[in-house]
Parts: C-alpha cells; sequence; structure tokens
C-alpha cells in the first residue's frame, strides 16, 4: 500500500491540477506519516488490525475535517494528535476487559525466570494510557518536550511534569514486578 501511496503522491507532482491542493497534501501527508504512524499505533495496541483502523480512522477524520488548507507541518502535527487520541480511546474501550484482571497480574508476578521484557511489556501496559503515550513520544520516538505538548495539546511545563510522573509509575510498576535494579 505504501508503494502504491507512493506512486500517488509522484504522480500529483508530475499533474498538480489533477487534485485540489487540499488532497494533495493529505496525499503526500499520508506517503510520509502513514508507515510511522501506523508502527506506533501497534505497538502501542499490540494488535495489526486495530493499527490499521486507528491510521484509517485518523486520516478519515483528517479529511473531513477543515485543515486541509494548512501547511504540511501542521498537518503532521494534527494527524499525530488524531492518532494519539484514538490510541488512547482504544485503551480506555479495552480497560474494563484487560487492565482489572487480578488474577492475571498475579499469575504474572509468580512466575520465574523473569524476562525483562515481558516485565516492561506488562509495566507499560499497567501505565495510565495518557502515561503510555507520554513515554513512548519522549523515549521511543525520541521526540521534545515541546513537540510532544503540541501532539497532545498540552503545555511544555505540563510534559515535563507528566513524564516525570509516568517514569515514576513506570518505575513502582517494575518494582512490583521485582525487575528495577537499573531504573532505582
Amino acid at each position: 500500500m505504501d508503494s502504491v501511496a507512493l506512486h500517488d503522491v509522484e504522480a500529483l507532482r508530475r499533474h498538480p491540477g489533477m487534485l485540489a491542493t487540499k488532497d494533495t497534501a493529505i496525499a503526500e501527508l499520508y506517503a510520509q506519516a502513514r508507515p510511522s504512524l501506523w508502527r506506533y499505533a501497534r505497538r502501542m495496541t499490540g494488535d495489526a488490525a486495530d493499527a490499521d483502523d486507528i491510521v484509517q480512522e485518523a486520516f478519515y477524520r483528517m479529511v473531513r475535517s477543515d485543515v486541509g488548507a494548512l501547511p504540511l507541518a501542521d498537518l503532521q502535527r494534527y494527524i499525530v494528535r488524531v492518532t494519539s487520541h484514538l490510541v488512547i480511546e482504544r485503551w480506555r474501550r479495552e480497560r474494563p476487559q484487560h487492565r482489572g484482571c487480578s488474577r492475571r497480574r498475579r499469575d504474572f508476578q509468580r512466575r520465574e525466570p523473569s524476562d525483562p521484557y515481558e516485565d516492561v511489556r506488562h509495566a507499560f501496559a499497567a501505565l495510565k494510557p495518557r502515561e503510555r503515550v507520554l513515554l513512548w513520544r519522549a523515549h521511543v520516538e525520541d521526540q521534545s518536550h515541546e513537540e510532544i505538548a503540541v501532539a497532545l495539546g498540552l503545555h511544555r511545563a505540563s510534559v515535563k511534569v507528566l513524564l516525570f510522573r509516568a517514569r515514576a509509575h513506570l518505575r513502582d510498576q517494575l518494582n512490583t514486578l521485582g525487575n528495577c535494579s537499573r531504573l532505582n
């Protein structure tokens, strides 16, 4: 699908009159941003089908909205923000099914030997959705506080405080699992 989208953008550049400016900007943004948005949504939801749905819904909302006249950089921020909100919305819908399962948590805490990657996955899953998004953007996507603030609609100073709290919660979760010697 990415090669088709890139082909479409190349065709639009050769024949600029094919589509209106809004459609051209959205097609270019789709070609540039879709792969990283999909990886982000896939990692955050743990499911490729959910990632497909989230990215599709994000672009659908952008097409429906009146943002096509914005510069490409603003469109990128917009689509990242919408994708983040959709990921959080998905987590909130699934919370009653997954997060409240104390039996699963007890079973997880009893297992031996401990796999540090699995511990981090479980600790990360136990965080609040906003904490997950903040930590992901800061430490996986390597975004600055300013970029995170713009993407999530927060003040830069708030991002710093919220990241500090999210790291503390992650550390607490890992301590609960008994695998946090490097974070203390």
